[in-house]
């Protein structure tokens, strides 16, 4: 079985020797002066070798790629899907080489536990100026505003950083953006810096520790989200992407133009039906600004019911070659980092196209049964007038929803929020909100008998000072002096003391499912090809599916919940199969569709949706599909990727937040406030001393845990319930820490 790995390795070293120098020359050829820039291994294979590579030569430029981390930087969790690696630009290596040789002339002088008084040059000022800084900022932040409802603001310095401390700034911001699978020397050369300042003496000075340094000193706000500042995420305005800072220049040209300036024309004017004064319920948070959906509810008889869900039409008024439509390409979706909303669209054109009375909407229509069960679907442009918006709290309470107790955790004190009125109510609107609840139980179970599996468990919310957004690093990202805070901005963690079953959320989105999956079964009646998103057995896993049917699928109640808790068999959903972005309708497994799904109902934030529009507008107006499937095929596979890269985003910016309210909590000796009880359920069991990864379920999160010594660590496995207490939280890589209790 090895002897053709062997082989295949040598052959492989034999090519990168070979071709080193053509190699190691990429580097030139490929960097950009200031902006980072991408590269797969296929294309630097060809670039090396041929137009078609083999596999020993697509492994040997893997190799040289990987075995490079200064220059090239593989996408860590994404690396496998992409084969992608970043590449670093000119100016920041150039600043990583200059910096090295200021560090390496220092260090020769540091005594044996790294310790020392005569560094040299740029590095001795910057080390005496950020001691100063680290030692105020500290003090300035346990001080209070004496200003009523201000928890945090500026504070005026004197200092100034020259070309020398910024570049050292940058050298420590690199080292936080080394997302990447390979050490670089910056691992290695930063601890120098931290340790001559003598202000992290306790701490592992990894990225978490340049994080806490960098918001010491001022080059970011103390409560910055590093994630903004990824590469990856490509967010205009923070220097990562000039792309994005070019599609976003665009974008606010016209943000003073009204929508009936832009000389947008609806071509589906011709064919739209008048919804006269059928009721749409637009159900959204109240802070909501994207209103991409509206429900109708028309009783046909007492065991027949349509389902009339409106939906934005924005792709009628934008082609797929407008240059709006293909910024919208490019960011896939809208970006939720809060407190930071990043559209996919203009917002003149999401605000003015949005679900409202008089706006042109697609609809999806589905008769049902009292089952549940599909009985007729029809698609069909329109325009709705009376339209009525509900919040999430207005419909718990109209509908008697119990919402789950929650544990709050308060950082400073938030103002209360103003109290929410009563919705409006029109005559007859209560019995249609009662109907369509009824509705949507009979939706659910339908999905139940399909081998739907809920996936809940208990969750967090946060909820952030306005302040945050006042004082941005995003506006002052090259600032010349530090940018130093009084106090700090307030905060709160919202964690749920237990799942929630059949809440409000659940009311909207079920009815979303339900057009879905309309859509599905019509795109395929008239072969029309869509965004379809599939999830189908691993068939080569027969003991996960076979465990997934007889011992999950049974214990589940009428509405899809397992007797035991996701958590508790991860490892099972894990495993159990794939989800793919496809042309082709496929069975849904989790969500209990096997005739397919897709997703069409959120077109103002999230390109697949608008792909799904403009195919389903050219069936109906019967002009050619702009998207065949040998077409839609490549693009979905970018589009995943994007996809999960937003999200992956967005998780990442939900723990920070979460990490930030912890890690304040315990700096402010409020430890009181969390349970002193805590239990964890291991999800990545690892080799002690490494910690292992766990979800605790009293804060509703994912965090690390760490043993007392092997034994206690030991035959640890996935599932395993650890009893464990809060010791500590990193904002900067977005972990809260836990001790085993046993």
């Amino acid at each position: 079985l090895l002897a053709p790995v062997r082989r295949f390795i040598l052959e492989a070293n034999e090519i990168h020797s070979q071709a080193y120098t053509h190699l190691t020359g990429l580097y030139p050829r490929l960097a950009h002066e200031t902006e980072v820039r991408r590269i797969t291994t296929q294309s630097a294979a060809r670039m090396v070798f041929s137009d078609n590579p083999t596999n020993a030569e697509l492994y040997a430029t893997h190799m040289a790629l990987m075995g490079d981390g200064l220059r090239y930087l593989g996408d860590k969790g994404f690396h496998r899907i992409t084969s992608n690696f970043r590449v670093r630009s000119k100016r920041e290596l150039a600043v990583i080489d200059e910096c090295t040789k200021w560090v390496r002339e220092s260090s020769v002088v540091f005594d044996t536990k790294g310790y020392g008084n005569k560094a040299k040059g740029p590095m001795k000022e910057f080390i005496e100026k950020v001691r100063i800084l680290i030692d105020r900022s500290r003090n300035l932040r346990k001080k209070r505003v004496q200003k009523k409802g201000v928890s945090v603001e500026p504070e005026p310095t004197d200092v100034t950083w020259t070309e020398a401390d910024q570049k050292f700034i940058d050298f420590a911001i690199a080292r936080l953006k080394s997302y990447g699978l390979q050490r670089t020397p910056i691992e290695g050369l930063l601890p120098y810096i931290l340790r001559q300042t003598r202000r992290y003496e306790d701490k592992t000075l990894d990225g978490s520790c340049a994080y806490d340094f960098l918001t010491e000193i001022g080059a970011f706000t103390p409560w910055e989200n590093f994630v903004l500042h990824q590469e990856n995420q490509k967010l205009p305005g923070y220097n990562v992407c000039r792309q994005a800072d070019e599609d976003e220049k665009r974008i606010v040209a016209i943000g003073d133009i009204a929508f009936e300036d832009l000389s947008l024309k609806d071509s589906l004017k011709g064919i739209r039906k008048d919804w006269g004064y059928m009721r749409v319920f637009c159900v959204d948070d109240a802070t909501a600004e994207e209103i991409d959906d509206g429900i109708s509810v028309e009783k046909v008889s007492d065991t027949e019911t349509w389902i009339h869900v409106h939906i934005a039409n924005p792709t009628a008024f934008l082609k797929p070659d407008h240059w709006i439509s293909k910024i919208a390409e490019e960011r896939a979706t809208t970006k939720y980092f809060d407190p930071h909303v990043f559209r996919m669209l203009p917002k003149s054109i999401s605000d003015s196209l949005g679900v409202s009375s008089g706006a042109p909407v697609m609809t999806f229509s589905t008769k049902i049964d009292n089952n549940g069960e599909i009985l007729d679907i029809k698609i069909q442009p329109g325009t709705v007038h009376n339209v009525q918006k509900i919040t999430y709290n207005q419909l718990g309470k109209i509908l008697n929803l119990a919402s789950v107790p929650l544990r709050s955790f308060h950082l400073g004190k938030l103002p209360p929020p103003p109290p929410e009125p009563e919705a409006p109510l029109a005559p007859g609107d209560l019995e249609a909100l009662q109907h369509l609840h009824k509705c949507s139980h009979a939706l659910i179970k339908r999905r139940v008998r399909n081998g739907m599996i809920s996936l809940r468990n208990v969750y967090h919310s946060y909820h952030l000072s306005p302040e945050i957004t006042k004082y941005s690093s995003s506006s002052n990202l090259r600032s010349p002096y530090p940018q130093l805070f009084r106090g700090f901005p307030s905060m709160r963690l919202d964690v749920e003391t237990e799942p929630q079953m059949l809440g409000k959320n659940d009311f909207v989105a079920e009815f979303m499912i339900l057009a879905n999956t309309a859509i599905a079964q019509y795109a395929t009646k008239h072969n029309i090809p869509l965004p379809f998103r599939s999830l189908i057995y691993n068939p080569e896993r027969t003991e996960i599916i076979k465990y997934f049917k007889e011992i999950i699928i049974p214990t589940r109640n009428e509405f899809g919940v397992a007797e035991k808790g996701v958590m508790d068999d991860l490892n099972v959903y894990m495993k159990v199969g794939f989800a793919q972005l496809l042309p082709r309708a496929a069975p849904h497994i989790m969500l209990g569709l096997p005739q397919g799904y897709t997703k069409a109902t959120s077109p103002l934030r999230r390109y697949s949706d608008m792909l799904a529009h403009w195919n389903l507008q050219s069936h109906l107006l019967n002009t050619p599909l702009p998207f065949t499937e040998h077409k839609l095929s490549p693009l979905l596979a970018t589009l995943d990727l994007r996809e999960r890269m937003a999200n992956f985003g967005q998780s990442e910016t939900r723990r920070f937040w979460a990490t930030t309210v912890i890690k304040g909590l315990l700096d402010a000796g409020q430890q009181k406030q969390f349970p002193q009880e805590m239990t964890l359920t291991v999800l990545e069991p690892k080799v002690w001393p490494s910690e292992s990864v766990g979800f605790v379920q009293e804060l509703a999160l994912v965090g690390k845990v760490a043993f007392a010594d092997k034994k206690s660590a030991g035959g640890l496995k996935a599932g395993d319930k650890v009893g464990v207490r809060l010791v500590g939280a990193r904002p900067g890589d977005r972990t809260v820490l836990f001790e085993s209790e046993g």
